[in-house]
């Protein structure tokens, strides 16, 4: 979770970013006014947060699981990324929402400013060595005219698009979400054409019809995923309902057909005699149990719920709040956090890997009584493998490996011939 002020009265000295319990316990916490928006594992395995530093960078922190700063990943071309969405992965390509404000618009035809500043949605992926690969920019497809009618184009700043989540979808697309607009769009990597529009109550176009929404459809979206099922979730902040609420949503996506029918929402009591409303951020999760994992981002009346999670009957099982009101997150993740404790694992005496530390060019020197068939593998911090080599014990046990590909950070290098096993731990810088 990340810990943020809300709305005045500002009481809160609690902010930054952490990691606790289901009852509570902290397992770990950071105090930081800046750095922590959207801190969770990522799917490379590592713990990622937004690092902010006004007027001199913004990148995106890499945590190992003793919460030391491995890396400061930046975007490229002048780019910095917003909270909204990073992907890592585990082939070390990464994808960003970017925004960028741009000066000098002219909007007098909207009723806006004749040198308006425009924020310009990006998004970015770059590969293992942090080389540009692909680049898609929102006002080469959309027009400021797009946006909501709650958005005003007549102020000096105007945010028309506002990408705020995305996903790789299982046939290799991109699926991005632009909230101002009520819009989900499917894009070509290869190409950055769009393939269909996906549009919400919202909406100035769609090429989906929304059906059995108890809604019409969904407004101002926040996480959209495909999950697991193979069905669409997403929070539906609900700024365009009547009344506004805010909810969770499953949709089954027909992508021949061009259908979105809605299949399961979630609308949480009242609380204290308001409904649960909140104006902007917010996410839902399906767990693999079948709950849905909600955060209501920035609740529009102080001390509603932050965090809720309810089962598949929609029951209630787990709530929270910050003990401050003023206080929200924008996203909360439920992950299992159960790292490899490599630091605990005692080296094998009769195995020798060197440079150690080193930049990733390694050489083993074994010499253990072994005989026959072995495997070599490397698992990074979170138990997951990165690299395997199979051969007889004799060929490996004195090997170079090269492991320049993989990102900094401690590795745990284990042999294993029949019933015998060595272990070393390793050391990319």
């Amino acid at each position: 979770f990340h810990r943020i002020q809300g709305t005045t009265p500002i009481t809160s000295i609690g902010k930054g970013y952490g990691i606790m319990e289901p009852n509570g316990d902290s397992v770990f916490f950071r105090s930081s006014s800046t750095d922590g928006e959207n801190f969770h594992v990522n799917k490379s395995g590592y713990l990622t947060g937004l690092h902010l530093d006004e007027n001199v960078d913004t990148g995106i922190f890499i945590l190992d699981t003793g919460y030391n700063q491995i890396k400061m990943q930046y975007c490229k071309n002048g780019l910095s990324p917003s909270q909204h969405e990073q992907l890592f992965m585990p082939d070390g390509t990464k994808w960003f929402t970017i925004y960028d404000w741009q000066p000098g618009w002219d909007l007098t035809a909207y009723g806006g400013s004749s040198s308006a500043t425009v924020n310009v949605s990006w998004i970015q992926e770059l590969d293992a060595n942090d080389n540009v690969i692909f680049q898609w920019r929102s006002d080469q497809h959309f027009q400021v005219t797009d946006a909501c009618s709650d958005i005003s184009l007549g102020t000096t700043t105007v945010d028309p698009w506002h990408v705020n989540a995305m996903f790789i979808d299982n046939d290799g697309k991109l699926v991005a979400s632009f909230r101002n607009m009520d819009r989900i769009v499917k894009i070509n990597p290869s190409n950055g054409n769009i393939i269909w529009h996906w549009g919400g109550v919202g909406s100035t176009y769609t090429d989906i019809v929304t059906l059995s929404d108890p809604d019409g459809g969904w407004s101002h979206s926040h996480n959209v995923q495909r999950i697991d099922n193979g069905h669409i979730m997403l929070f539906d902040n609900g700024n365009l309902h009547n009344p506004p609420v805010s909810k969770p949503k499953e949709y089954v996506l027909d992508e021949t057909n061009l259908t979105a029918t809605n299949v399961w929402y979630y609308t949480h009591p009242q609380v204290n005699g308001f409904n649960m409303f909140t104006k902007n951020q917010g996410s839902a999760f399906r767990l693999s149990n079948g709950n849905t994992f909600i955060c209501y981002g920035l609740p529009n009346i102080q001390g509603l719920y932050n965090g809720t999670e309810v089962d598949a009957n929609k029951n209630i099982v787990w709530e929270f709040r910050f003990k401050d009101s003023t206080e929200y997150s924008y996203r909360l993740y439920k992950q299992l956090w159960a790292p490899v404790g490599i630091s605990d694992v005692k080296s094998s005496g009769n195995i020798k890997v060197f440079p150690n530390p080193g930049n990733g060019l390694i050489q083993l020197d074994m010499d253990a009584p072994l005989h026959g068939d072995a495997e070599l593998t490397v698992t990074n911090l979170f138990g997951q493998r990165v690299y395997e080599e199979k051969g007889s014990y004799a060929s490996l046990a004195h090997s170079t490996l090269d492991l320049s590909h993989l990102q900094k950070g401690f590795y745990l290098l284990t042999v294993k011939s029949g019933l015998s096993k060595l272990e070393q731990r390793i050391l990319i810088q």
